[in-house]
């Protein structure tokens, strides 16, 4: 019970402080021991549940298995490594002045609070008190979202506060139903919403009716799962949010989502006795890696292409769950660990190289249009962001993140092992991200530079398109004549390694 209590109290208790000085250069430090405690709290958990088996405390109200333990475990993990990424990646965002010490303080006190719901959904045995931490989820990563305040993050956080309240609002349908169904078995006060409980009697439930509320826990927690049709909202949520935010959300809150939908099938299957949950969860899971794949081959912003690549992963997960049996519970879990352990380290450590080559070609300024005005909003916010990604004036060069992009340029003929926390996550995401990785940046480079070279040839002639007598190029000013010709022979040298 103690193990709980921490695994739990940590979070809550850095939410607090952070909130108060969240803003300091301390809270960078602060934010990761407080990960720290939570990890080395459910690794506690995970030991003592291996030793003496599942654990049922507190009146019954939260119980571990050898089930949740395990993404109890891989959720603070991802937790923690995520703090340490962060740390670096938001204080070159404070230094640019893209975050107030009021959001920082938002962000370091959300993100904890994150971690909490998370591990509250994992470790509850209510699926009343489940659902409370999935919707408190949602309010939470809707702040994490928004937090740069543009126009483009708070469409996207409103986007998805709507598409995921509605779908919570079918698992709240789905739970009331699945109380219906046990009230009359176990009573009104029998702990009637209590998943043991649930379980041991499983077999008297009414099918009908719990058969019912699966389809709506199904499409409830899908949307937060990301299932196709219900996916709309993460790719807006991935390229809009930090970098941070969105390892999260693939690391942890999609898998988190999916653990709900299992512990209902378990009921259904028991009380069912066919195949009707597995057949809606292999049918959404083919359904969504099917169209994530047709939609990954034309995604060309990094973000939004790592989003569209995590409906496609748990698209197969849930494939995988949906069959059920020992074998195919193992590759789902397994897949769930690589997905999780790739997207949250070396995926978001790329992403956040991507971001710093963009910022550094843009001055600053994450959108095109913000650099170019006179272009608008296209549509198509995606295609219209990456096809300007990299094109902006060349004052950016005299930028201080000019070592990152040194870094970036390093990384891609040769990794560099040399760092021990980067070896195993480069190891395990290679086969899988660079090449696609490297396609995406590269061509997003060389078309922000056609697109800068095509504007600057359009705008008129003026005396602040030159150079100025303090020696910066205006901002109207085309680019560096040498920046092209790095970056194309950069880019052709690539594109042969690739083919070899």
């Amino acid at each position: 019970m103690i193990e709980i209590l921490a695994v739990l109290g940590f979070p809550v208790a850095g939410a607090l402080v952070l909130a108060a000085v969240g803003h300091r250069d301390q809270a960078l430090t602060v934010n990761v021991v407080i990960c720290l405690a939570t990890f080395l709290s459910a690794v506690a958990l995970t030991v003592r549940v291996i030793s003496y088996g599942p654990l049922l405390v507190l009146d019954r109200l939260f119980f571990v298995d050898s089930f949740n333990v395990f993404l109890v475990a891989l959720t603070a993990f991802v937790g923690f490594t995520t703090s340490i990424f962060s740390g670096p990646y938001m204080r070159i965002e404070r230094e640019h002045g893209r975050l107030t010490p009021a959001r920082l303080r938002l962000y370091h006190s959300m993100y904890q609070v994150f971690n909490c719901t998370m591990l509250l959904a994992l470790l509850t045995n209510n699926m009343g008190i489940l659902w409370v931490a999935m919707e408190a989820a949602t309010l939470a990563t809707v702040l994490l979202v928004s937090l740069y305040r543009t126009p483009a993050s708070l469409e996207a956080a409103w986007k998805y506060f709507i598409l995921c309240g509605v779908g919570i609002a079918q698992a709240l349908f789905g739970t009331i139903l699945l109380y219906f169904a046990a009230e009359k078995v176990l009573g009104a006060e029998g702990g009637a919403l209590l998943w043991t409980e649930l379980n041991a009697v499983k077999g008297q439930l009414e099918p009908t009716v719990l058969s019912l509320a699966f389809v709506f826990l199904l499409v409830g927690y899908g949307t937060k799962v990301g299932l196709v049709p219900l996916h709309n909202w993460l790719p807006d949520a991935h390229a809009e949010g930090p970098t941070p935010v969105s390892a999260v959300l693939s690391g942890l809150l999609l898998n988190v989502a999916l653990y709900a939908v299992v512990r209902c099938k378990v009921l259904v299957d028991g009380s069912l006795h066919t195949s009707f949950a597995e057949g809606l969860m292999m049918g959404f899971g083919i359904l969504s890696v099917v169209v994530a794949a047709f939609l990954l081959s034309r995604q060309r912003d990094i973000k939004r292409l790592f989003a569209y690549s995590s409906i496609e992963h748990m698209g197969i997960i849930t494939f995988a769950f949906g069959m059920g049996g020992p074998i195919a519970n193992f590759a789902g879990l397994l897949h769930m660990t690589v997905h999780s352990l790739t997207k949250s380290r070396p995926a978001a450590y790329d992403r956040a190289f991507a971001d710093q080559i963009g910022n550094f070609f843009r001055g600053g300024s994450r959108r095109a249009e913000d650099r170019h005005p006179a272009h608008g909003r296209h549509p198509r916010a995606g295609h219209h962001q990456s096809c300007h990604r990299l094109g902006a004036d060349a004052g950016g060069a005299r930028d201080p993140r000019h070592a990152a992009v040194r870094r970036f340029r390093q990384r891609i003929p040769y990794p560099d092992h040399g760092d021990t926390r980067a070896a195993v996550g480069d190891a395990i995401a290679a086969a899988f991200t660079r090449r696609r990785v490297r396609r995406c940046i590269f061509q997003s480079a060389a078309d922000g530079i056609r697109g800068n070279q095509c504007h600057a040839a359009a705008a008129p002639a003026s005396d602040d398109s030159g150079v100025r007598a303090s020696g910066h190029r205006a901002h109207a000013g085309p680019v560096d004549p040498a920046l092209p010709r790095r970056l194309v022979s950069a880019g052709r040298e690539t594109h042969r390694m690739m083919l070899r």
